[in-house]
């Protein structure tokens, strides 16, 4: 563990036992140093779900019915 906050805790991975099947090598040389977009060592169709779950579960995404 890294830090404790209130909300939510920050930790450290220390190990890899084995790779995702939709893991890829970023296109980014830089990726490890920035940082940036953070999804992009994934594959496309494993970025759009979890871009879509992470929608879904935004304050305001859920409509009632017949809205």
């Amino acid at each position: 563990m890294v830090s404790d906050g209130k909300s939510f805790d920050r930790a450290r991975m220390t190990a890899l036992f084995e790779l995702s099947p939709y893991r890829r090598g970023a296109p980014c040389p830089i990726f490890d140093a920035c940082g940036g977009r953070q999804l992009q060592h994934w594959d496309y169709v494993a970025q759009l779900w979890v871009e879509a779950v992470a929608r879904r579960r935004q304050p305001g995404a859920q409509r009632s019915e017949g809205k």
